[in-house]
């Protein structure tokens, strides 16, 4: 969440939950907060596979406590813990910190800020999406399209996984589909392989019995139907 909006952590450490939008939206989601440094409005954005772990991290917390990120009060958490905890992970990771440097919370800001520079994004977007100050001469020409786009292009690169979380999950639908493409593949090496190769297989594996029917498949019914399953694959895309 950090990486995300590109906060201070004085506005980050205050985010009440009633503050948070409606994850239930498609992502990225808006999320605009008034800043208390430079009192502007930061338009910024919560990414897909933020969205995921704030849903996950949400009921583990005190409903007591209006924190996000809560003490063990009724306040919110220190912002010298964050940069300990920062620290801490970094070791634990193996992360490398350059030498006379020191990592916190500022980071993730930084790092925002410095990648929008490198994808040549404008300033006046950049500074908005992480609350500062933009000449108000300026706010009328930069729309929400152009700030959702800056955040999309921005979220590519300091993304933490390659894929997006809620699809690590397969649906039961999708299992099926890949039981049913690896039988098909054991039938078409059965088909040109012979079943000893199989029987050699299920040997080294130790399977007291295939995961499969045995039925034979021709093997011209076979490459038919590989070519006519790529010539449909290759229509789709």
């Amino acid at each position: 969440m950090g990486k995300d909006l590109g906060w201070r952590i004085g506005d980050f450490v205050k985010i009440r939950k009633e503050q948070l939008p409606d994850l239930e939206q498609d992502a990225p989601i808006s999320f605009e907060l008034i800043t208390e440094k430079e009192d502007v409005i930061a338009k910024s954005f919560i990414s897909a596979e933020t969205t995921e772990l704030l849903k996950q991290y949400l009921p583990t917390i005190s409903e007591h406590n209006p924190y996000l990120f809560p003490s063990n009060h009724k306040g919110f958490i220190d912002p010298d813990t964050i940069n300990r905890t920062l620290r801490r992970l970094a070791k634990k990771g193996n992360v490398k910190i350059p030498r006379n440097k020191r990592l916190r919370f500022h980071a993730f800001r930084k790092r925002f800020l410095s990648t929008c520079a490198n994808l040549s994004i404008d300033v006046n977007i950049a500074k908005i999406l992480v609350d500062k100050d933009v000449e108000s001469s300026m706010l009328a020409y930069l729309s929400e399209i152009e700030h959702r786009k800056a955040f999309l292009e921005v979220q590519h690169i300091l993304k933490l996984t390659e894929i997006p979380m809620r699809k690590t999950r397969k649906s039961t639908t999708e299992l099926e589909k890949r039981l049913e493409d690896l039988e098909r593949l054991v039938h078409g090496v059965i088909a040109l392989g012979g079943r000893d190769m199989i029987e050699k297989a299920r040997e080294l594996t130790q399977l007291e019995t295939m995961p499969y029917e045995t039925q034979e498949i021709e093997q011209e019914e076979l490459l038919r139907e590989i070519g006519d399953k790529r010539l449909e694959t290759r229509e789709k895309l």
